[in-house]
């Protein structure tokens, strides 16, 4: 049975992200850096073999992080020519005069404030963003039984905090595509309104 939310309803008109504690529950993270601290001492884990899977964990953040930004790039580009076409068809057909029907003139200014606002977000995901990286202190040898572990270990925890990062800008990515989407959807119903009067 399919129940009806209004806030998620509105969630989709309206698009803005949700609280950062739903984006990255802090339960999950908790459990993720309490098995990084379980890593420390576990015998049963070669060294060698838990620093290449840190590091083809790393790869694969890596790759995910330039997925979200080659789709936010080609939703800026998107947005911006759908919005250059929007606003070429509104000069073209006059609406603004005393033909054009204040249905079809309101669609139209809508579509054009959802693919602003789909730019503006899209933008905050190339915006400046705070990566964890390795950096000369972590390439310290610790108290750890290894250097080959000790490493992974580092490896890990940036990597807990980048997938915080990277749920932040795809939940970024999601309000720009649903933007976009309403954009769309305002763009037909009007020209099916244009049709229609």
């Amino acid at each position: 049975m399919i129940r009806f939310e209004p806030s998620r309803l509105l969630r989709h008109v309206v698009p803005v992200p949700r609280r950062d504690r739903t984006i990255n529950p802090p339960h999950l993270f908790e459990r993720y850096e309490t098995r990084i601290a379980e890593l420390r001492d576990d015998p049963r884990i070669p060294d060698g073999e838990l620093l290449e899977q840190a590091r083809k964990m790393w790869a694969d953040q890596e790759a995910r992080l330039s997925s979200i930004d080659s789709r936010a790039g080609q939703l800026m580009a998107a947005a911006g020519i759908a919005a250059s076409l929007t606003t070429t068809a509104v000069g073209q057909k006059g609406l603004f005069g005393s033909g054009g029907s204040s249905l079809l003139v309101v669609a139209y200014l809508l579509a054009l404030a959802y693919f602003a606002y789909c730019i503006l977000v899209a933008l905050r995901v190339h915006g400046r963003r705070r990566r964890y990286k390795i950096g000369p202190d972590d390439l310290v040898p610790s108290r750890a039984p290894s250097y080959a572990r000790h490493l992974a270990l580092e490896l890990l925890a940036s990597l807990i905090k980048n997938y915080q990062s990277d749920n932040r800008q795809v939940e970024a990515l999601h309000m720009a595509q649903w933007a976009f989407r309403n954009a769309v959807i305002l763009l037909v119903l009007g020209g099916i309104a244009a049709v229609w009067s």
